[in-house]
């Protein structure tokens, strides 16, 4: 049997790559789960930036935990300014905890229907 070959999608961090066989599977929802502080938002946040704004590629950022306006927020300081890459529709952060009550069902739906920011 031949090889399958993959899609990849670079994440656009220095030296992550190559160790991930070229980067993320294309067409794949990524799941970053961790203790606080071990950098789960900063390495996602990371990984939507760069992929819209130095790859090109859209992409759609779920925050659980932490609100819209502090996301940007925290990240305008680290240099990624994500405002200006959801007016160019870019990129697309939904509010998961915001939408809490309404069932996990929901909001899989509502993260499927914004895989198009």
């Amino acid at each position: 049997m031949g090889q399958e070959t993959t899609t990849r999608s670079a994440t656009g961090i220095p030296g992550l790559d190559p160790l991930i066989q070229g980067g993320l599977q294309s067409g794949d929802f990524v799941l970053l789960v961790g203790d606080l502080g071990t950098g789960k938002t900063i390495f996602s946040s990371e990984f939507v930036y760069n992929s819209a704004k130095k790859l090109g590629e859209p992409a759609v950022f779920a925050t659980f935990e932490e609100d819209i306006a502090s996301l940007k927020r925290n990240m305008l300081r680290f240099g990624m300014d994500f405002d200006t890459l959801e007016k160019e529709k870019k990129v697309k952060i939904i509010d998961l905890e915001a939408l809490q009550g309404r069932g996990m069902g929901s909001n899989i739906e509502t993260l499927l229907g914004a895989s198009t920011p």
